[in-house]
């Protein structure tokens, strides 16, 4: 028997097969993880590049709001983190949906309330959030 097939036999001995709902969390609390590094990466370079004093915008010399550090960094990096913490809780519950499957009600809560709050935040590029919810729907109902 070679290698592969005693892994194969013990992943199916242990009775314990991947279910959607998992599956969907996990991608999409990924997808949410990855849009909120995006957003992070792209406020990075757009303070390092910023030019100062570039012109009257929005009723002022310079940039206004838009500087570096003013409101719209400011939403951006908000909406950056809720992203990155949706999609961490919505990864964790997905595991944790796998690993410990008596307690799949409880992380499937978690998981659509993650989702809910990360689709607020627009994070995950829609679909994350999205599939999230899905994910965390068929937890709490057992699929």
């Amino acid at each position: 028997m070679t290698v592969e097939a005693k892994e194969m036999e013990s992943v199916s001995q242990a009775g314990r097969e991947v279910r959607p709902s998992v599956v969907l969390s996990i991608i999409g609390g990924a997808l949410m993880l990855a849009g909120g590094l995006l957003a992070f990466s792209m406020l990075g370079v757009w303070s390092q590049s910023a030019m100062y004093g570039w012109g009257p915008m929005m009723g002022g010399g310079g940039w206004g709001m838009m500087a570096p550090g003013g409101y719209l960094a400011w939403a951006v990096g908000t909406m950056a983190s809720i992203s990155l913490a949706a999609g961490a809780v919505s990864i964790f519950g997905g595991y944790m949906i796998h690993k410990r499957p008596e307690s799949g009600h409880g992380w499937g809560v978690a998981v659509l309330i993650a989702s809910i709050i990360g689709l607020f935040g627009m994070g995950g590029f829609i679909i994350g959030p999205i599939l999230g919810i899905v994910g965390g729907i068929l937890a709490l109902t057992k699929r």
